[in-house]
């Protein structure tokens, strides 16, 4: 009878076990310390454009404000996310680089994020005046604050993109195009 119970056991066990949802493969993830909770959040991978852009070309540029604290990085990577199209430029950089320059971006508006790769923080050109994010009400004012940059033909680059308001929770803005 023990023996019994013990099979049947084992056999809706095993039968649990492959009735369960296999993993599926994600994007890495970075995760945002607030107040309240850690949120992780999806970073893509540098976007090379398969579509060599028409027209004229231009480039943003920037200084990366140092983060606060050590980071855990290896590099960091900086992100330009056209508006129109939601396509995504991207560099990536030693972790001790000071400055960045994404050149090659087709004419239109940007943001610009950046994030210390992989399980840095993320940071990002903003009018907030915060460096790090301590609260999740910072963090909303940092995702809040984005700086639009307008590249046009007659003003095809941009200097002072400076990134800082390390912590925000920016990825939800940039998912790149399948």
């Amino acid at each position: 009878m023990k023996s019994a119970a013990f099979s049947i056991l084992a056999l809706l066990a095993l039968t649990a076990v492959s009735c369960s949802a296999q993993p599926t493969p994600v994007t890495p993830t970075v995760a945002v310390q607030s107040d309240t909770k850690t949120v992780a959040t999806a970073t893509p991978e540098i976007v090379a454009s398969t579509n060599t852009p028409t027209g004229p070309l231009g480039s943003i540029s920037g200084t990366i404000k140092p983060h606060p604290v050590q980071q855990p990085a290896t590099s960091i990577r900086v992100y330009a996310r056209q508006k129109s199209t939601a396509q995504v430029f991207g560099i990536e950089l030693p972790i001790d680089a000071t400055t960045y320059t994404i050149s090659g971006l087709p004419m239109g508006t940007y943001t610009v994020f950046a994030w210390y790769y992989p399980d840095g923080a993320p940071g990002a050109y903003t009018s907030a005046g915060v460096d790090m994010v301590e609260t999740s009400s910072d963090q909303l004012k940092c995702s809040n604050s984005l700086i639009e940059i307008v590249l046009t033909e007659r003003k095809p680059d941009f200097q002072g993109a400076d990134i800082g308001c390390w912590a925000g929770n920016y990825f939800i803005f940039i998912t790149p195009l399948p």
